[in-house]
């Protein structure tokens, strides 16, 4: 159901009077345009949420009639003192109707010009408007903005449920005859309902419970962000040591050790390797045959290739890992010995382990030597290492970008994670070289995604190794082999569905530059704060050093892959955490809800909610230091620091 062309006409000539009448009589110099094609949504919508809260301002159009309008109009006008400027669950039902839900009542909305049905996206979400009664019907008077954030079919099934229950119950505002009776009522409960929550959230911060029954106060809850970490880490080693599931930094060393003293001589050094190394060895050097030759032979032949053709190590490099050849260099840029004390060594990070014809370990008493063989160490110095150091340098950046995109999206083509690499590093790789890096990463299992080849398209896909699993368990028909997998996408098809037209997310510089997308999205500040919470309310019984590491593993996880909410709350409550107190238990519910809306969505391309928001309605979000959004009124002054009006400067 729509307005007539003649309704509309009246409605806009009547609406717009207005609404230039209190953008001059409240002195709010909102730039509405010289006419309605034109105008400005953002400043238009101040405009009439300014008249929500002056309804005076009516009183005087009324008598001042600056349009000369007609009495019948401005009795319209008058009854605008109680417009709704709301953010509305809505449910588009199978006629096209669309249904607000306000105060457990359904409002029933009419458009203007076409309906409201065809400007939204999805059959349920939420949108942002405001609404006027008008010919006996209730019509939106701003711009419709919807919510183009996904929502998971638990809450799509509750939203339906309320919309339901609202129905069967008669709770239904379907005319501007009914709007006007029951709104007033319904606003005046919830400002009391709201202002009564505000002081008692004031009471409830001011002077908070200490002790909940079911929980205590763990031993991280007053330990700075660094602090808690080291703490945690090093009760994780010392665990990890006490059980025998990690040996020390000192006995993995000394287990690599030659049995000898230090000694530089190839010869010596490789004759003490199985022949199939030596011969793969060989081969990798640009040998033509190995086979048939004795272990001396082939430590021979291999002195011989390198003494005459240095640039066959070059080959035998590209088959190392990245971190491989940078220990290697580590010991080649000390002129190929590196020693150090075993009581100094702090991480297996700072020095070389042993790594076959390579470079040897030689136990030492107190202390350790890495030694590259005489024969390795001279054709290392007559070929060009800083070409193969910027090309490892590549590939590790390669599958570092990988990673973070599967991580942030679960799933996207080899053009997709190429065109992202080359925006952060526009002079490292070619496509070519990008997919050998990434191609060879997955055949050596050391990443959280497998290459996927749709049998349809032939496309091949980089996916998170969750969903491979999931699809796994759903099509026995997969084909899998070293990190390579074959099939039909099955319900991937609907991940790659609801993020269609969706700009992908760009990578921000820090999250590249984090150790592990968990370990960036541990550092978010929303994150910080929901840790926080959870260390001071750690269930009895639970390790206080480790609960909230273990629960914000799990929140990340299903968060980004689009698990429901109320599964999260769920979750929470079925590890300890169902509080008595609503105030507290709410408190912990924001905090859950502020994270999860900051976390990369699959489903959203990558996007977290609160930023595709943000990029949607066009309005940057500002946080306060403990991650919540920031409150900021159109006459405050910008965040961004411009020294300007926020209305003037990021609120536009």
């Amino acid at each position: 159901m729509v307005l007539s062309p003649a309704q509309g006409m009246r409605f806009f000539r009547l609406f717009d009077s207005v609404v230039e009448f209190a953008n001059a009589r409240l002195g709010l110099g909102c730039d509405l345009g010289a006419n309605r094609g034109v105008r400005d949504a953002a400043e238009q919508l101040e405009v009439v949420n300014a008249i929500c809260a002056n309804p005076e301002v009516l009183q005087e159009y009324a008598v001042v009639n600056p349009s000369r309008l007609s009495a019948a109009d401005l009795k319209t006008a008058l009854t605008w003192q109680e417009p709704l400027p709301e953010r509305f669950p809505y449910c588009v039902r199978p006629n096209g109707d669309v249904e607000l839900l306000f105060e457990e009542h359904i409002i029933q909305l009419v458009g203007l010009s076409r309906e409201v049905s065809g400007m939204l996206k999805s059959d349920i979400g939420f949108v942002d408007m405001t609404l006027l009664p008008f010919d006996d019907a209730i019509v939106y008077a701003s711009s419709l903005s919807e919510f183009d954030v996904a929502i998971g079919a638990g809450l799509a099934s509750m939203f339906d449920e309320w919309f339901d229950e609202a129905r069967s119950e008669g709770r239904f505002i379907r005319t501007a005859e009914e709007y006007l009776a029951v709104v007033p009522q319904l606003k005046a409960r919830r400002d009391e309902r709201e202002a009564r929550e505000l002081i008692e959230d004031a009471e409830y911060d001011l002077n908070p419970p200490t002790e909940f029954p079911g929980v205590h106060r763990g031993a991280l809850a007053d330990l700075s962000h660094e602090e808690r970490d080291r703490r945690v880490e090093a009760e994780v080693r010392r665990s990890m040591l006490e059980d025998g599931d990690l040996p020390s930094i000192e006995e993995r060393l000394r287990s690599q050790c030659v049995k000898s003293a230090r000694c530089d001589d190839f010869f010596v050094l490789a004759v003490t390797e199985k022949n199939a190394l030596l011969e793969s060895f060989l081969r990798a050097l640009g040998a033509r045959r190995s086979s048939g030759m004795n272990k001396k032979q082939l430590v021979a032949a291999i002195a011989e290739l390198l003494e005459r053709d240095a640039s066959g190590l070059i080959d035998v490099f590209e088959d190392l890992e990245p971190n491989e050849f940078a220990r290697l260099k580590r010991v080649y840029d000390a002129g190929g010995v590196l020693t150090a004390e075993f009581s100094e060594i702090d991480s297996l990070k700072e020095f070389p382990m042993r790594q076959e014809l390579m470079c040897y370990l030689f136990d030492e008493g107190g202390s350790v030597a890495c030694v590259i063989p005489d024969a390795i160490l001279d054709a290392m110095r007559r070929i060009d290492l800083s070409g193969v150091a910027e090309r490892f340098q590549n590939v590790e950046r390669a599958r570092n970008v990988a990673d973070k995109l599967v991580e942030t999206r679960g799933m996207l083509t080899f053009d997709e994670a190429f065109d992202e690499f080359r925006r952060m590093y526009p002079a490292s790789f070619d496509a070519k070289d990008f997919v050998s890096a990434i191609t060879k990463y997955c055949v050596r299992d050391m990443q959280g995604f497998e290459l996927f080849v749709d049998k349809e398209t032939h496309e091949i896909y980089l996916v998170h190794w969750r969903l491979i699993s999931e699809l796994q368990d759903a099509d026995e028909s997969l084909q899998s082999f070293s990190g390579m997998n074959s099939g039909n996408l099955g319900f991937l098809k609907d991940l790659l569905a609801v993020r269609a037209g969706k700009q992908p997310w760009q990578l921000p510089e820090s999250l590249v530059a984090a150790e592990s997308y968990f370990d960036w999205a541990l550092g978010l500040p929303s994150a910080r704060t929901f840790a926080q919470f959870l260390n001071e309310n750690v269930p009895d019984g639970e390790n206080d050093l480790f609960f909230a590491d273990g629960v914000m593993e799990v929140i990340i996880d299903e968060g980004s892959a689009g698990a429901e909410p109320t599964a999260l709350v769920q979750y929470l409550a079925d590890r300890g955490l169902a509080f008595e107190d609503m105030r507290h238990e709410n408190k912990m519910i924001g905090l859950l809800f502020t994270l999860i809306n900051d976390l990369p969505r699959w489903d959203n391309n990558g996007w977290p909610a609160a930023e595709l928001h943000a990029a949607t309605a066009g309005v940057p979000e500002f946080r306060n230091p403990d991650g919540s959004v920031m409150k900021v009124g159109r006459n405050d002054p910008c965040p961004c620091g411009s020294g300007k009006k926020y209305k003037k400067c990021c609120g536009r």
